[in-house]
């Protein structure tokens, strides 16, 4: 739904170049309904596929969550 507020800060945008292998971030999705829920996992590599670079990380992800934002523990 849409936020009923204005003057909320935004997040930063994380820097993907510096990520590395094993790195914590968090996963904000609906898994299976449950609104708002956070996941952990790690960052388990990055790979080029179909000619895009794309970053593999490790999380358990439920139907609802896939395509959810994902942030480093700074909240990038």
């Amino acid at each position: 739904g849409k936020i009923e507020k204005t003057g909320l800060p935004a997040l930063e945008l994380g820097d993907s170049d510096s990520l590395r292998e094993g790195q914590t971030v968090l996963a904000v999705g609906n898994p299976l309904g449950l609104e708002h829920s956070v996941t952990r996992g790690v960052i388990a590599g990055s790979r080029e596929v179909n000619g895009n670079q794309m970053i593999q990380i490790a999380i358990p992800i439920e139907p609802g969550s896939s395509g959810s934002p994902v942030l480093d523990l700074d909240g990038r």
